[in-house]
């Protein structure tokens, strides 16, 4: 649900899209769908086609209480430099860092909460990751350093602490 007029969210979600016409409704809407707590989306909209601009201008007018605010660079700035355009806007309490072609299938902010109810100091948390078809993908207990990526030794899961 959205914050309340004059409230920070809890959560921001931070988008950089690029010609992604095809995949940006269906994750907005599964924001929708799937977030129960206080939250807005940012998303910076990186000189997309203008389907991908129509798109996003249709989910705004289709749900006009969804929290959603697009930035539209003048030029592709590129997805570093977007995510922190999309960061210095964010209002909310913790940044969620989503791809536009992501669906949410569960509320991940509520069990990320209940982790963090439960932990102290949580700086960094990444979900499991599944693929188009249900395949489980690459998440974070995969990958404990570059050094061990790049030698083919990343297959690390169980030492890491799953939400």
């Amino acid at each position: 649900m959205p914050a309340p007029s004059g409230n920070a969210p809890l959560v921001s979600v931070i988008m950089v899209t690029y010609n992604n016409a095809d995949t940006i409704e269906s994750c907005l809407d599964s924001l929708r769908t799937h977030l129960a707590d206080t939250f807005e989306v940012v998303v910076v909209d990186n000189s997309s086609d203008r389907t991908t601009q129509e798109r996003l201008e249709a989910f705004s007018q289709s749900w006009p209480d969804f929290p959603l605010f697009v930035i539209r660079p003048a030029a592709n700035i590129g997805f570093g430099t977007g995510c922190n355009l999309c960061t210095d806007k964010a209002s909310g309490d913790y940044l969620l860092f989503l791809n536009p072609d992501t669906r949410l299938e569960n509320d991940i902010v509520a069990a990320f909460m209940s982790h963090e109810a439960k932990t102290e100091n949580t700086g960094l948390a990444g979900p499991k990751i599944f693929e188009l078809h249900g395949r489980s993908g690459a998440d974070l207990s995969q990958f404990t350093d570059p050094w061990a990526h790049l030698a083919g030794r990343h297959r690390v899961g169980p030492i890491f602490r799953r939400i």
